[in-house]
């Protein structure tokens, strides 16, 4: 049996009438009777008769009628379900992002949107500049929001949103080098050193930072996120190079030092990327928008 035959028959319950059942399905009065005919061939019984008053069910037909109304029922909750589903999956924004763009401006942009729009839902992943640029490529997320250094993809688009400064700190036992006024990055090679594990953003910079003076330093203790380094520096396990947004509080409450050094510590910058080659979803689109909107305002 095929759905529409049970549609059908339905409709002609509902109206007790062929002519009012076909009116209602957008069809011809023939083709809803013949396709009676067909249900009643297949099933082997007759399922109305003709009266005064319509087409009444027979007793087969009232049993029948019983089962497919209850099973048309829950179709159409699953339909119902489903079109609640899609426009729930339609209202979210899915984000790539290094912890440190989440850090310096995300954050701001995503409790500025859902302020406007308490539907929406976002949903994040970490990951490193170049992964989060790759999901974007391949059309896995929206938007991918990332942190130099990191690979340009020529078909991608790339909107530059701010730039932050890193900055070097000590804990009490380094002290010292906190108070220095003549400091060379050369100075820091005699202290161990803390740092990201390879093939994160920030390690990077720091391997750049100490190449860029042709010296080689040694990373005495690997770690995975800046919030880690802050912690051991605290506690005297060494020095180590964070976003200073990060820092910030903490050097105010002398818990660490800021170590100042004669050469010029390079700036980082946050990019949001966009790949104009895929289609986003409504809601990334605008977000999408407004965040460069909120660019150009600057």
């Amino acid at each position: 049996m095929i759905y529409d035959h049970y549609r059908t028959f339905l409709f002609v319950c509902k109206y007790k009438s062929v002519t009012s059942a076909a009116e209602a399905l957008c069809t011809s009065q023939p083709a809803v009777t013949r396709t009676i005919k067909n249900l009643e061939s297949e099933l082997g019984c007759t399922l109305f008769t003709r009266t005064k008053r319509g087409m009444d069910l027979t007793k087969e037909g009232k049993i029948l009628y019983e089962y497919v109304s209850a099973s048309f029922y829950q179709l159409e909750k699953g339909e119902n379900e489903i079109a609640k589903y899609a426009e729930f999956t339609r209202g979210i924004i899915s984000l790539a992002a290094t912890v440190t763009a989440i850090d310096e401006c995300l954050l701001d942009y995503v409790s500025s949107y859902v302020e406007k729009h308490e539907n929406v839902r976002f949903s994040f992943s970490t990951q490193s500049s170049n992964e989060s640029i790759s999901m974007v490529k391949n059309g896995t997320v929206d938007l991918a929001f990332v942190t130099t250094p990191f690979e340009y993809v020529t078909d991608l688009t790339f909107t530059e949103l701010k730039s932050f400064n890193n900055v070097i700190i000590c804990g009490p036992k380094y002290k010292e080098f906190a108070e220095r006024t003549d400091l060379t990055i050369k100075d820091l090679l005699g202290i161990p050193f803390i740092s990201l594990n390879k093939d994160m953003q920030l390690r990077e910079y720091v391997d750049n930072l100490f190449a860029s003076n042709n010296l080689k330093y040694k990373c005495v203790h690997e770690v995975d996120s800046a919030d880690l380094i802050i912690k051991l520096v605290k506690n005297n396990f060494g020095i180590g190079i964070v976003p200073m947004k990060l820092a910030e509080d903490f050097i105010k409450c002398g818990e660490i030092f800021e170590v100042h050094i004669k050469e010029q510590m390079p700036e980082r910058k946050v990019f949001m990327v966009s790949n104009p080659n895929l289609p986003r979803s409504k809601y990334g689109k605008d977000f999408r928008k407004m965040v460069a909107a909120s660019i150009e305002e600057k």
